[in-house]
């Protein structure tokens, strides 16, 4: 493959969202996921439409990335981390439920 090939924008975009998944296993912080999918999403857009210019990749890949954290985030780390006891306690009373709870389990 020559390294024109390699360097298109359609590619980099893919092969950068992957990398920043890759990222994502060293620092866990469930945030570069989300720029990872945006990043290989518009790779595949720019290969599908490839008169997509570099503002409109830009402004999708920040848009896409914004929605996706502000949408999926809470409900992906429920899926993956689950939910632990202290994400059921809002008031005095869960508290001292929650405290009796695991004190009786010991």
């Amino acid at each position: 493959m020559p390294l024109q090939e390699i360097l298109k924008p359609e590619y980099i975009w893919f092969f950068g969202g992957i990398l920043v998944l890759l990222i994502e296993f060293a620092l866990p912080t469930f945030i570069f996921f989300f720029f990872g999918i945006a990043a290989m999403i518009v790779g595949l857009l720019k290969y599908f439409i490839p008169d997509l210019s570099i503002t409109l990749q830009w402004s999708i890949f920040l848009g896409l990335s914004i929605v996706l954290i502000l949408i999926l985030r809470k409900r992906f780390e429920e899926v993956f981390y689950g939910e632990s006891d202290s994400d059921k306690i809002h008031t005095p009373k869960e508290y001292e439920r929650a405290k009796t709870d695991f004190v009786a389990r010991r």
